[in-house]
């Protein structure tokens, strides 16, 4: 290639190349104006390119961006779900426990049951330590010791079914039934009261681990009987208590001896079965007449 100018006329290059085989090279002049309109052709194909890696550098960090958004988008509905799940749990928790106050009433040791519960199940106690009575305001956290009290509650159906009561604790006659008001919850009778002379003894409806054998300021001398799967029994006004806590139980072996302590008017037992942290009707689950036990018909 040669570049140069062309005497007397007009600046101009000259471009020169040879083929192979040929004698002649080719030529090809070219003016200044013509250089200029080549030089910003390529300077534009140049800026075009430019552009269009800034455009699609631009288009991939959108993209990048975008999933990340979505993806975290993803985790916040996730989050949100589970917030949903967690305030559902805490207000059943609550609800729970307003039931639990009212069952363990009055200076009623809930840590102690949680602890004697452990106990049963080979977590042993501490020595020489005092328990203090547990009260609605001690500020141990309620909804922990709830949920600790209860933390077996779904340990699957088959093991609730092999767990749920089938029998009577005693025979006796139906003073009053199972009462839940949605108006004033206070004034609900989450069990069953039934009428047996004194001394009648009162037995276990299930397999179950003793977790509280104590004196309750509405039920007297009581008796509470795990079950496990989320399955709790309750036996109230009793006159003499024939367990301890951390005893095992079988489904027919007495418990109790039938009285009237705590605030009761005449002997009777109290009677109440709880699933899952909630009140359940023993009717629903014991047979109408049992062999051994059932409650008798008046007249």
């Amino acid at each position: 290639m040669v570049g140069g100018k062309e005497p007397g006329l007009r600046a101009r290059h000259m471009i020169l190349w040879y083929r192979p085989g040929k004698d002649r090279p080719r030529q090809v002049s070219l003016g200044a104006g013509m250089l200029r309109v080549l030089a910003g052709f390529v300077i534009l194909i140049a800026i075009a390119l430019i552009l269009e890696t800034v455009f699609y550098a631009s288009l991939a960090r959108r993209a990048i961006e975008q999933h990340r958004l979505a993806k975290e988008n993803a985790e916040l509905r996730r989050e949100l779900a589970r917030v949903d799940q967690l305030e559902s749990e805490l207000r059943e928790l609550q609800r729970f426990g307003y039931q639990v106050k009212r069952s363990l009433t009055e200076g009623a040791d809930l840590d102690r049951i949680l602890k004697a519960r452990k106990a049963a199940v080979g977590e042993a106690l501490p020595r020489g330590r005092a328990v203090s009575p547990w009260t609605p305001n001690s500020g141990t956290g309620e909804e922990d010791l709830i949920a600790e009290a209860f933390e077996g509650v779904r340990l699957g159906a088959l093991w609730r079914v092999a767990n749920l009561p089938d029998r009577w604790p005693v025979v006796g006659f139906l003073t009053r039934g199972f009462e839940i008001s949605a108006v004033d919850p206070a004034h609900s009778h989450t069990g069953l009261d039934i009428a047996v002379p004194r001394g009648t003894p009162v037995r276990a409806v299930a397999d179950g681990v003793v977790v509280a054998a104590d004196w309750s300021s509405r039920l007297g001398n009581r008796v509470i009987l795990d079950h496990g799967g989320g399955v709790l029994s309750i036996y109230g006004h009793n006159e003499m208590l024939l367990v301890r806590p951390q005893d095992r139980v079988k489904a027919g072996s007495p418990i109790a001896l039938s009285g009237t302590s705590g605030i009761s008017t005449a002997p009777h037992l109290h009677f109440e079965i709880w699933v899952d942290g909630r009140a359940v009707d023993p009717r629903a689950l014991l047979p109408e007449r049992g062999e051994d036990y059932g409650l008798r018909k008046k007249g």
